[in-house]
């Protein structure tokens, strides 16, 4: 349903209408293998989401946590 893309990757974290559940959660066990400029767009994305649904004031408000080991808690903020 979702294009192989940037920017369906960040409408798809900002239209959680189809999950029923309030809570997403997205652990990472490492960071994604990505060139370093890919990263930074992955991060920015996730950041931009998580945003979004701090500042969603409309029904069906959804809250979401993305978790990365400690080690890389620098590179990910």
């Amino acid at each position: 349903p979702f294009g192989c893309n940037w920017d369906t990757l960040l409408e798809m974290f900002c239209d959680f209408s189809w999950i029923k559940q309030e809570t997403i959660l997205i652990i990472h066990d490492e960071l994604p293998l990505l060139e370093d400029s890919d990263l930074s767009v992955y991060l920015e994305i996730l950041n931009i989401s998580i945003e979004f649904w701090e500042n969603w004031e409309g029904d069906n408000k959804h809250f979401l946590i993305i978790v990365f080991p400690k080690q890389f808690e620098s590179i990910a903020q």
